[in-house]
């Protein structure tokens, strides 16, 4: 086996003592293999603008420390961008390993040499020795973002959350190209609610990576699984999330059909203000509220909630139709449905007003139509259908030249 000296009064690179691995193998792994390859596709990113390869022996014989150690740094990326088993780092060739050893002599203390023996050579061989090798590096510089990847990867599938979300955060803060391959993993973490407070302590501080991490967090299907769950145990303020990432996450909840995660979360938002008393009164809340009335518009049509006036309003192409507008509700007793119109439905449209069940059958357990000149109507909505129901205001108009302008007054549901 290789190893790694130094010059007399020079520090050396610990020695592991080895030693059974088998509590850390049964031990839970927080994240799987998203997580093992990040530090890899960092480094395959970065070698796209590292040029030039190690040269000979005699080449390498006339630089300096400097630029010897520079020599090795873009080998490693070079070498390591040519991983073929996602979730394993290749081992090193000899002659890039040759002048990583030369250039450790050198100096001991150069972080990306000691990452390069560590990852392209000890952890092929013991990765006691080589999770050793790896923390000493970090303790002399916590800017290398490889190095804090892959710690951050090791502690996670020894299950050590502290040390793993210290190396994350260190990573993403002293490097932007970083978050681009670890922000998703890092996000994952929250299929381990382990994990909640430790990152909730790291977005306390306000790091510069926050707004990376929401982007992902609103789109990320482990994230959407767990959000109401990480936000109350945290104790973080929903509304730490600004006011059209909030809607997105909203949208992603009732898209993917999470509606018990998003009244949670809802209970949770000071600007989520719909109640069953708003909607029995039949008000169109403001968009901005979760649990409101969303409208909705395409190329042909659009539709909004008048403050003024208070009614929903849909201006229409000719031949346009769709879904004008939709709110979640829970559907735990029978309601009755009714719709009110501002003024007739016009003479070249019809208005539908169903209540849809919000599993994947995605029944219609309730309907209204109102016809052309129809100002009003009821319908029963029977409870035991499903566990929460969708209420969508759809619409049609009449091919032609003349275009539709359609007001509701209101929508209404209150317990029958």
């Amino acid at each position: 086996m290789a190893t790694v000296t130094a010059e007399p009064g020079r520090r050396t690179l610990p020695e592991g003592d080895g030693g059974s691995r088998a509590g850390r193998l049964a031990r839970l792994a927080l994240i799987p293999a998203g997580l093992v390859v990040a530090a890899a596709s960092f480094v395959h990113a970065a070698s796209e603008a590292m040029p030039g390869a190690p040269g000979s022996d005699s080449i390498a014989e006339s630089l300096n420390g400097q630029a010897l150690t520079q020599l090795v740094d873009r080998g490693f990326g070079i070498e390591m961008s040519r991983q073929t088993t996602p979730g394993e780092l290749p081992q090193l060739s000899p002659t890039l390993l040759a002048l990583a050893h030369k250039a450790y002599a050198v100096d001991p203390l150069e972080v990306s040499t000691i990452r390069t023996i560590g990852l392209g050579e000890l952890l092929h061989k013991d990765k006691d020795r080589a999770r050793e090798v790896m923390r000493l590096a970090a303790q002399l510089s916590k800017r290398d973002s490889v190095t804090d990847l892959w710690l951050a990867q090791d502690y996670a599938q020894n299950n050590q959350i502290d040390g793993m979300t210290a190396s994350f955060d260190q990573a993403l803060r002293t490097s932007v190209r970083a978050r681009e391959s670890a922000m998703t993993p890092l996000v994952n973490m929250l299929a381990n609610e382990d994990s909640y407070v430790p990152l909730g302590k790291l977005l306390e501080k306000q790091p510069e990576w926050e707004i990376d991490f929401w982007q992902e967090f609103v789109r990320n299907p482990v994230a959407l699984q767990n959000s109401a769950r990480f936000f109350a145990r945290t104790g973080l303020p929903v509304d730490r999330l600004d006011l059209d990432a909030r809607q997105r996450l909203y949208s992603n909840l009732k898209k993917s059909a999470q509606y018990e995660t998003l009244f949670a979360l809802a209970s949770l938002d000071p600007a989520a203000k719909s109640d069953a008393n708003s909607l029995a009164e039949g008000k169109f809340d403001t968009a901005t509220d979760p649990l409101g009335w969303s409208p909705h518009s395409e190329g042909d049509y659009a539709s909004d909630a008048n403050a003024a006036s208070g009614e929903l309003r849909i201006d229409a192409r000719a031949g346009a139709f769709g879904v004008a507008a939709d709110r979640i509700f829970r559907l735990d007793r029978p309601y009755q449905l009714s719709i009110r119109m501002a003024e007739a439905v016009p003479a070249n449209a019809t208005v539908e007003l169903a209540a849809v069940c919000g599993n994947s059958e995605r029944t219609k357990i309730a309907r209204i139509v109102l016809a052309p000149g129809a100002k009003e109507g009821q319908a029963a909505v029977p409870a035991g259908a499903c566990a929460f129901a969708d209420l969508q205001l759809s619409f049609a108009v009449n091919q032609g030249r003349q275009d539709a302008f359609i007001r509701v007054a209101g929508i209404s549901l209150r317990p029958a």
